[in-house]
């Protein structure tokens, strides 16, 4: 073998080696981590600006709602009978629904032939929707606007309704067992 054809290759294999030695090792890079006060700031931000398109909402439409000390607001637009109850824990609602996102965007809408139907206070519905419920009677139309930690949370419903999202309830009450 030729003695100038292996220093050549040696050479080479050399310089490859250091030059793939100087090449920096890439990291993955971490997850930012965040202080306990940068979450509470966050969500405070986030807080705000959802209770800022909630009431830009309300003034929109001229509408007068009652709030809750949960942050629910709910307005009663027509009354059914003076004689019926409010629903109690345990008893079943039954109910015709439409309910949308705070942008208008139509989510979900139960049937008039088929209500809908929940517990009181023990069925898997939004906690909102548990609360504004006992605050009408059978017969009762009103609008809801429950906030995103009183409706679906941070992750949405795994469906039509984002994270993080207000919802807009046009509920009637039909009757209570």
């Amino acid at each position: 073998m030729n003695f100038n054809l292996i220093k050549i290759v040696v050479v080479l294999s050399l310089v490859f080696l250091a030059v793939s030695c100087t090449e920096p090792v890439k990291q993955k890079a971490k997850p930012k981590s965040f202080t306990k006060k940068e979450m509470i700031n966050s969500n405070r931000k986030q807080v705000r600006v959802e209770l800022d398109q909630i009431r830009n909402y309300i003034k929109r439409r001229g509408w007068e709602m009652t709030e809750t000390g949960t942050g629910l607001r709910y307005m009663i637009y027509e009354n059914g009978p003076k004689d019926g109850a409010f629903p109690k824990d345990l008893e079943t609602v039954f109910v015709n629904y439409e309910v949308s996102l705070i942008n208008g965007k139509g989510i979900y809408k139960s049937s008039p032939e088929s209500p809908a139907s929940f517990i009181v206070g023990h069925d898997e519905v939004e906690s909102g929707l548990q609360e504004a419920i006992q605050f009408m009677k059978p017969g009762d139309k009103a609008m809801l606007i429950i906030p995103s930690h009183l409706a679906h949370g941070y992750s949405g419903d795994f469906n039509k309704i984002p994270k993080s999202s207000t919802v807009i309830f046009d509920i009637e009450l039909l009757y209570v067992k």
